[in-house]
């Protein structure tokens, strides 16, 4: 192959690599542990949503960046990252929890092959509940927890 093959080529393998890490011009939702903002306001970082109107579906696209703001992050619903959304905390793991009452199977389900989850911690306290599941998508520096374990 010569050189402008070789340059075209390493331009095609960037490309795919920046449209698959959904980085392209995704927009920044913010959540918060207090935020009350509407899903339709677009979860800004002065006005942010709670978790779930963050990650409506209805008005998250694929690349969006959700961050969450450090705290616990009290659920009684499924939480479901699809869209190919990048969900994170903006701090270390177990400065921003997520703890599930939810009665389903799992609490915190990544679904979609370009979503990730990542910088969180995952309760539950519910032994019949996983804390997190993983059908398609990423987990990255994730501590989950069942606290019915030893209790």
């Amino acid at each position: 192959m010569n050189r402008s093959g070789l340059a075209r080529a390493a331009i095609v393998a960037a490309l795919s690599v920046f449209a698959l890490t959904g980085t392209a011009a995704g927009a920044q939702r913010y959540a918060s542990p207090t935020g009350t903002a509407a899903a339709s306001s677009g979860c800004h970082e002065d006005a942010a949503c709670d978790i779930f109107a963050a990650l409506d579906l209805g008005f998250v696209n694929l690349g969006d960046e959700v961050l969450l703001a450090p705290g616990t992050y009290n659920v009684s619903q499924q939480v479901y990252i699809g869209a190919g959304v990048n969900i994170h905390g903006t701090g270390r793991p177990e400065q921003t929890r997520i703890v599930s009452s939810y009665g389903g199977t799992i609490s915190v389900a990544v679904v979609n092959t370009l979503a990730t989850l990542s910088d969180v911690q995952v309760e539950t306290s519910d032994s019949s509940v996983a804390a997190l599941g993983v059908i398609n998508g990423f987990a990255r520096r994730i501590v989950a927890i069942n606290n019915s374990y030893g209790a």
